[in-house]
């Protein structure tokens, strides 16, 4: 079992990176919201969250996952590029949204042909990661914290998805819920 702790920043538009920390407080890597322009900039401010675009980077830099926000007319969905060492997955790496009530988001992340579930409680305050519809929970982030308002710790009971994928999507899903 591993613990992650990071502290989003609350300006929602905020485009500065926020520390990962591991279970020693060792910096480890940085999360970041981007935009691959000004125009989506500007949009996204005046369309409120129009273009959500999140990038989790290791700070030894060998790991990245850069999620881009696709286009469609429905529902949003992600496409996720995982980066390890220089090679670039792409294969498949996809997260819906298949929230039915928005007081309790569901994300769906597709990963060469397995799905994982990414549905978020607020009354008990902490979002599970599930393996397909199944209650087998292998990772949950817990938002709150007695001493650092607003900090997230991530628990990773098993490593089926590597943390930085768990952290994307459950920024994403802070993001636009």
């Amino acid at each position: 079992m591993k613990h992650y702790t990071f502290t989003p920043k609350q300006l929602i538009h905020s485009t500065s990176p926020a520390e990962i920390a591991d279970e020693q407080g060792q910096c480890v890597g940085y999360l970041q919201r981007y935009y691959a322009n000004r125009l989506q900039r500007a949009a996204d401010i005046l369309l409120d969250n129009w273009f959500v675009h999140v990038k989790v980077e290791e700070a030894a830099g060998s790991t990245n996952v850069c999620a881009r926000q696709l286009w469609t007319w429905g529902r949003p969905k992600w496409e996720l590029t995982i980066e390890r060492g220089g090679d670039s997955d792409t294969s498949d790496c996809l997260l819906t949204d298949k929230t039915r009530i928005k007081t309790h988001p569901r994300f769906q992340y597709d990963k060469a042909g397995r799905s994982y579930t990414f549905a978020k409680n607020l009354l008990d305050r902490k979002t599970y990661c599930y393996r397909g519809e199944s209650s087998d929970c292998f990772a949950d982030i817990t938002y709150d914290h007695p001493v650092v308002k607003g900090m997230r710790t991530v628990t990773v009971y098993e490593e089926e998805l590597h943390p930085f994928e768990i952290i994307a999507c459950y920024r994403l899903m802070d993001l636009v819920y």
